[in-house]
């Protein structure tokens, strides 16, 4: 509910017209009270306009702003990737898919908590989650290979480039872990993390696409 709340709020705060409405409905009630009197009733009407404006305003922006499909913060979203790439998986490789699944759907709760305690660092986590979403796909491109291919040529380089991708998925969730634990931390004692978190996640962004090269 929290989450839901707050992502209202960031919608609505991106237009520079809500501001405008938020003092105009301030000077409308103050001067709504001024004219007609300090009682109960006066009061209590002019409080509810100008909620009921505000609550409005939140709505129209909201219901206007197209309903994303590719918000990977959202969980449901991310799981409808990964259950695509499942498909391709067969019995034989499920037990290497199980822990790349397993990475991969703990780092976006790990990104989902940074980014309710963080909305500034929303669009480096989005890009991030892109990036386990894609070192999840080669590692699937990397099983169906390593299934397909029977030269003993190139079915080592079909495994290295399996261990590379699970080794890198398996680095940006620790990573994203100890992000959260210190963001968590910082939070509890009120204090800022000490290191500069939106090149935190682009060091981890570049290593993702080093990797994906």
């Amino acid at each position: 509910m929290n989450r839901i709340i707050s992502g209202y709020l960031l919608n609505v705060t991106r237009y520079q017209q809500t501001y405008w409405l938020l003092a105009g409905a301030i000077i409308g009630y103050v001067g709504f009270v001024l004219i007609l009197g300090t009682t109960r009733l006066v009061i209590g009407v002019g409080g509810a306009i100008a909620l009921g404006m505000i609550a409005f305003w939140c709505w129209t922006v909201n219901q206007s702003l197209p309903k994303s499909r590719h918000n990977l913060l959202e969980r449901e979203i991310f799981l409808t990737h990964l259950k695509k790439l499942e498909t391709q998986i067969n019995k034989s490789s499920q037990t290497t898919w199980r822990q790349a699944y397993q990475w991969a759907e703990a780092t976006q709760q790990f990104a989902t908590q940074i980014a309710q305690i963080e909305p500034s660092l929303i669009p480096e986590l989005l890009e991030a989650l892109y990036t386990v979403i894609s070192l999840t796909q080669q590692v699937v491109f990397a099983l169906v290979t390593v299934n397909q291919v029977q030269s003993s040529t190139y079915r080592p380089l079909a495994q290295k480039q399996l261990q590379i991708s699970c080794d890198r998925l398996q680095q940006t969730h620790d990573e994203l872990q100890q992000l959260q634990d210190q963001i968590l931390l910082s939070h509890l004692n009120q204090t800022h993390p000490n290191i500069n978190l939106p090149k935190t996640l682009q060091l981890i962004i570049t290593a993702n696409k080093t990797a994906l090269h």
